[in-house]
């Protein structure tokens, strides 16, 4: 008995010690069937560029083929994903003795397409502030993630200097670099003190590139850890592509339409674009812009802190030193109900004739007193004729084109718009009202509005921390005439 046990603990455990199987988007997998078998990831996987940086004075040692590299901070450098990286940090001004050991742990990387991605490195900055709770016992830990756009902080920053987010050792940094975005990297530091033999001897050949370096060869072992190279796939929305992580969009209309309610314009979202006008026959229209993408990848530092403390529990057999008793929380939300109701308030209606009938008597003709009298008899006929209208051709309507003067740009850089409005038709537009609202990674430059053509500027705030441009163009514009505003923004 005793062995049919163990034989059955050993096969349990054989199965339960299997890895579970990815879930792989069929237009990756080789075979139409899938045959459970784990797809192996490529194994030189796209560099992540770091720029190293810190106070005055610091040096940044690297480790490769056995030598060591030093460089003067900042610096940057690329590492595979998958791999683990120590460095050495030291010379800093304020502490000239002290040396540092931060480990760089690599889980993704960012693709930019045609764009090169060591032109957008992720920051990673250490302080003196850092340093100094390492030396009292203290244990940092960094997650560089690479921010969604539509989720961002609605404030300014810069490619060198990141927004840091502090958290709670008790709470899971994981899961808060997932709620923000990708993660990209973990930098972990503490008072480990490493020598140069150890540096050396756990250096992976091929997973580092030194600044100023063009090529690097392949790794010569596989990953330390998987790392992400089968995203995962919704069946509805489908595979997620890398660029709704680094694209800004700008232009268009693409939440609430927008037109009128009340003779206000109405639907005017964050990102949107558009022209008012009037045609020649005085009615009020809207043209809307195209949609351009602005690549700007933003990333931001999870930071969590661990001091040291002492704790001492004595646990004796049949006792309970602690017990927490199960929590339970509810919460009640009210159902909230919001009517609307919209009153027609105009209607027209264009009538034309489309046929006259004239219709022909008897017509008599008398005289009196030696008067000879003569009559003419018509007999009654109808005519039926069709008054034919010339039908006026539809007009065409206003354009408005949209554009930047770059497509990729660092977080704190500035942008020029460029918003070109165009009459196409044959009849004189009046009222020409230019209206751009901005996304709230975009902060207006002000005293940067410019205009060709004779306008009223305002600058207003939106309800997403950005603001609302409008220009009001006086004067008709006339058949084939354009006009052009331009404005500068600066990229939070």
């Amino acid at each position: 008995m005793r062995l049919t046990l163990i034989a059955l603990f050993a096969c349990t455990a054989g199965l339960a010690a299997q890895p579970p199987l990815p879930f792989v988007p069929p237009h990756l997998m080789q075979t139409p069937v899938y045959t459970g078998q784990r797809p192996t990831p490529p194994t030189a996987a796209p560099l992540l560029y770091l720029r190293l940086s810190g106070p005055d004075g610091m040096k940044v040692t690297l480790y490769r083929n056995g030598r060591e590299h030093e460089y003067d901070a900042p610096c940057v450098v690329g590492v595979r994903p998958g791999f683990v990286q120590r460095i050495k940090l030291s010379g800093m001004t304020k502490l000239p003795a002290a040396n540092y050991y931060p480990t760089l742990d690599v889980f993704g990387s960012l693709y930019m397409g045609n764009l090169r991605s060591v032109d957008f490195p992720a920051a990673v900055v250490f302080s003196e502030e850092d340093f100094l709770k390492v030396d009292a016992g203290g244990f940092l830990q960094k997650a560089i993630v690479l921010e969604r756009p539509e989720t961002a902080f609605p404030a300014a920053s810069s490619a060198k200097q990141p927004f840091e987010f502090s958290f709670a050792a008790t709470r899971n940094l994981h899961d808060e670099a997932r709620e923000r975005g990708q993660l990209l990297a973990f930098v972990q530091l503490g008072q480990r003190k490493w020598n140069k033999e150890d540096l050396v001897r756990d250096v992976v050949p091929g997973i580092l590139l030194l600044p100023g370096e063009k090529v690097l060869m392949p790794p010569a072992a596989p990953p330390h850890h998987a790392w992400n190279c089968y995203p995962l796939v919704d069946p509805i929305v489908g595979v997620p592509h890398p660029k709704d992580l680094y694209c800004l969009p700008d232009g268009g209309d693409i939440k609430g339409k927008v037109g009128y309610l009340g003779g206000k314009l109405v639907g005017l979202d964050a990102s949107d674009t558009v022209a008012e006008y009037k045609d020649a026959l005085g009615r009020r229209k809207i043209a809307v812009s195209n949609r351009i993408c602005l690549c700007v990848p933003r990333f931001v530092v999870l930071k969590q802190e661990w001091n040291p403390t002492n704790a001492v529990a004595v646990i004796h057999p049949g006792t309970t030193n602690g017990a927490m008793a199960r929590l339970e929380y509810n919460v009640t939300y009210n159902a909230a109900i919001r009517d609307q109701r919209l009153i027609l308030e105009q209607t027209k209606s264009q009538a034309r004739p489309s046929s006259n009938v004239n219709i022909l008597g008897t017509a008599v003709t008398a005289s009196v007193a030696n008067t000879s009298i003569k009559a003419t008899l018509q007999p009654v006929r109808t005519l039926d004729g069709t008054l034919i209208c010339e039908k006026s051709q539809p007009d065409a309507p206003l354009t408005i084109d949209k554009w930047p003067d770059k497509c990729a740009a660092l977080v704190g850089d500035l942008v020029t718009f460029y918003l070109r409005y165009t009459n196409r038709g044959t009849q004189p537009i009046t009222s020409v009202v230019v209206s751009d609202s901005l996304t709230p990674r975009f902060e207006y430059v002000p005293g940067t509005a410019q205009a060709d053509r004779d306008a009223l500027f305002s600058a207003e705030p939106n309800d997403e921390g950005s603001s609302v441009l409008r220009w009001e163009i006086r004067g008709a514009l006339q058949p084939g005439e354009t006009g052009i505003v331009r404005f500068q923004i600066r990229v939070r």
